[in-house]
């Protein structure tokens, strides 16, 4: 019998749609959970914005480098081996290992 290989790679757009369709439930819930426990007046507007968007992104930054992390310590590869970067297109920041996994 012989063994046929598929191509089951998406596109970064097409990732995005298929997590946005998956998370907007889940942050319904969330807020739906957070609004029983702590009610509307906990959701009054940020005296900061700018601090929240500051937040949000350093969020991003870190949630990169814990990939990148993993690959250092758990896949043994040194850090010049990973590429961080944003891909404008999609609007998707990346943790990116340039050689093999194992």
């Amino acid at each position: 019998m012989t063994e046929t290989k598929r191509d089951l790679s998406i596109s970064m757009i097409q990732a995005n749609v298929i997590v946005m369709f998956v998370s907007i439930p889940l942050v319904i819930l969330q807020v739906a959970i957070f609004l029983l426990l702590h009610g509307g007046a906990a959701l009054k507007p940020t005296r900061h914005p700018a601090l929240l968007i500051l937040v949000v992104l350093l969020g991003v930054v870190i949630h990169e480098m814990i990939h990148g992390l993993g690959w250092v310590i758990f896949g043994r590869k040194s850090l010049s081996s990973i590429k961080f970067g944003f891909q404008w297109k999609s609007f998707t920041p990346y943790a990116h290992l340039m050689e093999p996994g194992m």
